[in-house]
């Protein structure tokens, strides 16, 4: 049981870093997948000539993060699992238009139980990249983490790796403790 308290207190110490920039919602599923929480970030930016009434161009930037906290082990069932959920679920995040530019779906697992070295060889492999409207309308990534807390390690896609800065952060402040 303590290892689950320990779950549950880095899901909120998450959380809260995540909620000075991000629309933290807590619990909740995506899809058939239990989540702790759900975070997501808006950015829109434009460009002006002279004046706000002539708008030269502007970009509609999103980042959609989904963190669960599985008290069983993390297999690649589970993983494909979310990855379909995050999938079927990107209609209801992003609303393709032409000033949208990009959204990225982050799906990432905390679990305290160790990982098997399939699972690490699977989710070091995961990326989905999907243009809207031949890229016109912009695009989405998908991705998934594993948060290993037993080894404090995270895995993921090295092209992700960018996205979640706030956990290499998190881990860091943990060691220094």
């Amino acid at each position: 049981m303590k290892g689950i308290k320990d779950v549950q207190k880095v899901v909120r110490e998450l959380a809260n870093i995540y909620v000075p920039f991000f629309d933290v919602e807590r619990g909740g599923k995506v899809g058939s997948t239990d989540i702790a929480f759900s975070a997501v970030y808006n950015r829109r930016d434009e460009r002006y000539m002279f004046t706000k009434k002539i708008k030269v161009w502007g970009v509609d930037n999103q980042q959609i993060v989904f963190v669960t906290a599985p008290n069983l082990e993390v297999n690649e069932a589970y993983i494909d699992r979310m990855m379909n959920d995050m999938i079927d679920c990107t209609n209801e995040y992003v609303k393709p238009h032409g000033e949208h530019m990009s959204t990225v779906f982050t799906g990432i697992i905390i679990t305290n139980q160790p990982v098997t070295s399939e699972v690490i060889h699977t989710i070091l492999k995961i990326r989905k990249l999907k243009f809207l409207k031949f890229g016109i309308q912009g695009w989405v990534e998908m991705y998934i983490a594993i948060l290993d807390l037993s080894k404090k390690e995270i895995y993921m896609h090295k092209k992700g790796k960018l996205f979640i800065e706030p956990l290499y952060h998190y881990l860091k402040e943990v060691e220094e403790k």
